[in-house]
């Protein structure tokens, strides 16, 4: 018993947040795009098959504010919602599959992500009444 408890407390000392890499795994596998040696980025994803008014929230608030930096990833299957994400001047990573959940991505409500020097350095699940203040939450520190 000794032996199995120090050879999982060794391999927990190797990954210092395993849920810090999945979003990155994500990207590259499901994406097909690599984190690497790319500039900072921001990611929003958003589960197209949570409740319509979370989507809805999300939605309205990206369609006044186009000018925000970062790039969306949308889950699920639904077609409404896609044509209308699809008319915003939004890089769009889209996951019909909704493969995200694989990687313990899942959420009912957005999740912002900011990726800096090829790891992510900050994830925010984004509830109901902070979608508001999305440009606020855009910063790693």
């Amino acid at each position: 018993m000794k032996k199995f408890l120090l050879l999982a407390l060794i391999s927990l000392m190797g990954c210092e947040n395993p849920q810090k890499d999945s979003f990155l795994q994500y990207l590259t596998k499901v994406h097909e795009f690599d984190m690497t040696n790319e500039p900072p980025r921001n990611f929003y994803l958003i589960n197209l098959n949570s409740c319509s008014s979370c989507v809805d929230i999300s939605l309205d608030y990206l369609r006044h504010n186009q000018s925000l930096d970062f790039d969306l990833i949308l889950t699920g299957k639904n077609e409404t919602f896609l044509s209308s994400f699809k008319k915003l001047d939004y890089k769009i990573f889209y996951d019909e599959l909704d493969k995200a959940f694989k990687y313990g991505l899942y959420t009912q409500k957005p999740l912002l992500v900011m990726v800096s020097e090829g790891n992510v350095c900050k994830k925010i699940n984004v509830k109901d009444n902070e979608v508001q203040n999305l440009s606020q939450l855009l910063k790693c520190k």
